[in-house]
């Protein structure tokens, strides 16, 4: 039951290093890279990061922050066709 628990522990650590290292790695590539020292799955990488709760970095849209009023007019735009 110990080797158990240093091998998930070995494992996490791994993952760790890479999310330092790389944020913008998700499980996926994380999984490749692992893979050479650990017999490991995508969704058993997947379940650790969660754990560790490490979320990859991406570009997100950008939220609208005006809102048109309803009861105002919306005039034209003249200078185009």
């Amino acid at each position: 039951i110990n080797h158990l628990f240093n091998k998930k522990l070995a494992i996490r650590r791994a993952i760790g290093a890479i999310y330092t290292e790389i944020p913008f790695y998700g499980y996926r590539k994380v999984t490749a890279i692992i893979s050479d020292g650990f017999p490991i799955g995508v969704k058993r990488v997947r379940d650790y990061m969660k754990e560790l709760v490490l979320k990859v970095i991406y570009p997100t849209t950008k939220i609208k922050t005006t809102l048109a009023y309803p009861e105002h007019k919306k005039y034209p735009y003249l200078l185009r066709d």
